[in-house]
């Protein structure tokens, strides 16, 4: 069935401007990177067809213009990318919220790194926020990820070494072991989405355990509980700063500590107490730090946070944008501790995701790429 604007194909519209705009013929579709070289916005518009004619395989229709133009599409292709009624967004996966109690309740899957395949961990990555791996060799470190996707480059390279060094630049290598507050990485940079890991070399010293905290989970419960100081440390900007004497860096970002998305829900949380730069207005000041102190009370709190020991050869994974992390205090002369911490941009991890809902696991390596 058809009119001026549209055809209906086995109960479902299509418009003759949308068909045109999606031919598959080699001349506006390139078959190999599935891009398009036709753009419609260069075309008069309404698109209007010479000629329709449909059979139980395919729909052919010959387009008006000085030069004719003809576009075949399988009845089947148009039954899954039909548009009528509107159609669903792709699936993100289940996205669980985390205590220690819900933990504790439902122990978290071992992963081997020599066997485990990526879409079982990714999930959890999805899920949780976070995935331990075990069993990863310290020599394919960096070829492990690099098949997740690209590292995501800092002003201190592609990976970091987190050790002890003298005139550390961070507190993450201080010398002396201190404990590290709650954080995100990188808050100082602009708007980034990371997948962190943190890779044991070694691990010998008396304490320094690993903390992982779900921020969505603690965002959630302080917005229940505190529902003006929420809409407070979403709705006001403030700086992170970082000032790199070393390699000659000002880096600055401004931002809400919570970030809310479309559906008002929290979609990124900035945190760094070690990088707040308090640049706000002197009568915001009183208030904004009430609101902070309290959000900080519940990231420190035991019941949310996730203590266990990166072992050597173990690697643990997490969303830098969801899942906050810290460390208790070590002690250095007691043995040695070598980690080394990297990113990769987390659309390289949901891209791999979604290839694998689509296209099936197939023959693809433990980290996701075809092998």
């Amino acid at each position: 069935m058809q009119n001026e604007t549209l055809v209906t194909v086995q109960g479902k519209r299509f418009h003759y401007t949308w068909l045109r705009d999606r031919c598959l013929c080699s001349e506006c579709y390139h078959q190999d990177s599935s891009q398009k070289i036709y753009d419609i916005s260069l075309s008069p518009l309404p698109v209007e067809p010479e000629a329709v004619e449909e059979t139980s395989e395919e729909l052919r229709i010959v387009w008006k213009g000085t030069t004719p133009h003809q576009s075949v599409f399988p009845i089947e292709w148009l039954l899954e990318h039909s548009y009528d009624p509107a159609p669903s967004l792709a699936p993100q996966g289940e996205v669980v919220l985390w205590d220690r109690p819900y933990l504790e309740s439902n122990p978290l899957r071992r992963f081997d790194a020599t066997s485990t395949p990526f879409d079982l961990w990714a999930q959890q990555l999805t899920t949780l926020g976070f995935a331990v791996v075990h069993n990863l060799d310290q020599h394919g470190v960096r070829s492990w990820f690099d098949g997740i996707g690209p590292l995501h480059m800092t002003e201190y390279g592609a990976t970091t070494r987190i050790r002890p060094t003298p005139e550390a630049k961070d507190l993450a290598l201080s010398s002396t072991g201190e404990s590290l507050l709650p954080h995100t990485d990188g808050s100082y940079r602009w708007g980034e989405r990371l997948l962190q890991f943190l890779y044991s070399h070694h691990n010998s010293t008396v304490g320094g355990d690993s903390i992982l905290i779900d921020g969505f989970r603690v965002a959630r419960d302080f917005r229940e509980d505190h529902p003006s100081e929420f809409e407070l440390l979403a709705s006001t900007e403030i700086q992170f700063r970082q000032y790199d004497r070393q390699d000659g860096y000002l880096f600055r970002h401004t931002t809400p500590l919570l970030v809310l998305g479309n559906s008002r829900e929290t979609e990124a949380v900035y945190y760094c107490p070690k990088n707040i730069h308090w640049q706000l207005p002197f009568d915001q000041v009183a208030g904004y730090y009430q609101a902070y102190s309290l959000f900080s009370c519940y990231l420190n709190d035991p019941l949310y946070q996730y203590r266990f020991r990166l072992e050597s050869g173990n690697c643990v994974l997490f969303q830098n944008f969801r899942v906050l992390h810290s460390r208790s205090e070590y002690d250095p002369a007691s043995g040695s501790r070598d980690f080394e911490t990297g990113y990769i941009d987390w659309s390289y991890v949901a891209a791999r995701m979604e290839y694998l809902r689509v296209n099936g696991q197939g023959q693809l390596s433990k980290t996701g790429r075809a092998a």
